[in-house]
């Protein structure tokens, strides 16, 4: 429930006054904690820095999308949301022409009961396009959708399902993902408990609830999306598990596996401590075996907080093992998963760094980082909420903010950019 995690405010469960911040009963960090200040010198030598090619291929103004928080999906063009902006103000779905960085909007969402503010990432299937929005809906509780781009280069779309807070869930944060043409996704509250559910829903609409976190160290709140290896969905819960009573009561999250069935396995119960705290995002499969990110913990940035986040592996037996443990000055507030190519993990901090604005990194599977580029608030962008995608060799990602004078806040609505590692 809200009061469980922290006070979220129904309608809006994730947004703060700085960015974003995952509000959780005594999370201390929150988007930038250093006022942009330059950081203390590592603990630990990053491997490089700034040795990449950066290019920003769109800077959002409003009108067209703001604050893209969710990963794109390449099929010819690049696609993605924005969590606000475009005619409504409730957010967009768009497409970039990667060569040119041409932007078109497709849909704008707020029309009615059709959803508002998705932030999620999308799946496909058949050619069509298919998601989740935090709001909107008929009970305002978050929907499905689906989203045919049409001939005309305009989005159509269809509500597949508008939660309602009480079993079925509510409040959709992660994208759903394709399993054989199903589509598996978590609510972050609601449930038979109120603190959230593993759902499957078909292409047509039918919903079922695979699973209900009962909060305590099952697990609760779940920010993430799933993924599939072997048949099993693995996940993450932001609160609950059996660890961390010195940071949060409820529990500092968990790692858990769920089986298309609806049997769920909790793997790790994080401590708060060096093993991280408050995984917010999702989970990448290599041989097996899980790596993901915590948004703090791992160990102190400074003598006053709880850590700046870390990057771990974790096995389908529940062994943990933390790769990297950042110290603000090589990443802080890590909000974004990871997405492996050729053996090595690409991801972005939304915080920290030289200017206290955040990085994109290359890490090694034994936990060796560079960072590829640094944020300031400037034309550039700032503020990276989803880790990028590999399309031939280059990495395309998004800025939460930052880009230019379009939006009041934070320099900018937001970018969409390329990466050459």
């Amino acid at each position: 429930m809200f009061q469980r995690l922290g006070g979220l405010p129904a309608a809006d469960p994730v947004r703060s006054t700085f960015g974003i911040c995952v509000l959780i009963v005594l999370l201390a960090g929150c988007g930038v904690r250093d006022n942009g200040t330059v950081p203390a010198a590592a603990a630990h030598p990053v491997v490089g820095s700034m040795a990449s090619s950066y290019q920003v291929l769109h800077r959002f103004g409003g009108a067209d999308g703001a604050m893209p928080e969710g990963r794109l999906f390449e099929d010819r063009w690049l696609y993605g949301t924005t969590r606000t902006g475009g005619a409504y103000d409730r957010g967009t779905f768009y497409r970039i022409t990667a060569a040119t960085g041409e932007e078109k909007v497709l849909y704008s969402f707020g029309r009615g009961s059709d959803g508002a503010k998705p932030e999620s990432g999308l799946a496909e299937a058949n050619g069509v396009f298919y998601g989740t929005t935090q709001d909107g809906g008929t009970s305002h509780q978050g929907t499905v959708y689906s989203m045919r781009v049409l001939v005309r280069g305009v989005g159509e779309e269809a509500v597949l399902h508008s939660f309602t807070g009480n079993a079925d869930g509510a409040f959709p944060l992660g994208r759903v993902v394709n399993v054989n043409g199903t589509l598996y996704g978590t609510t972050f509250t609601g449930g038979k408990f109120g603190d959230g559910t593993v759902y499957s829903i078909t292409t047509s609409g039918m919903l079922t609830v695979l699973h209900s976190f009962a909060g305590g160290s099952d697990g609760a709140g779940s920010y993430s999306s799933l993924i599939e290896a072997n048949g099993i969905l693995y996940g993450t819960t932001a609160s609950g598990g059996s660890g961390c009573p010195s940071l949060n009561a409820g529990g500092c999250g968990t790692v858990y596996s769920v089986s298309t069935a609806g049997v769920e396995k909790v793997l790790h119960s994080f401590t708060g401590g060096s093993d991280g705290a408050y995984p917010y995002a999702g989970l990448t499969e290599v041989n097996g075996t899980m790596y993901g990110t915590t948004l703090n913990g791992g160990g102190a940035c400074t003598s006053s907080d709880d850590g700046c986040g870390t990057v771990f592996s974790v096995t389908p037996a529940g062994t943990e093992t933390v790769l990297h443990r950042f110290d603000r000055g090589d990443g802080d507030s890590i909000y974004a998963g990871l997405t492996a190519v050729n053996g090595t993990l690409y991801g972005a901090a939304y915080g920290g760094g030289a200017f206290g604005r955040g990085l994109v990194y290359s890490m090694s599977m034994a936990g060796a980082e560079k960072v590829l580029h640094t944020y300031r608030t400037d034309a550039n962008g700032s503020g990276p909420h989803a880790a990028p995608i590999d399309v031939k060799g280059t990495l395309y990602g998004t800025t939460d903010t930052g880009g230019g004078s379009g939006c009041k806040n934070f320099s900018g609505c937001g970018t969409v950019y390329a990466l050459t590692p």
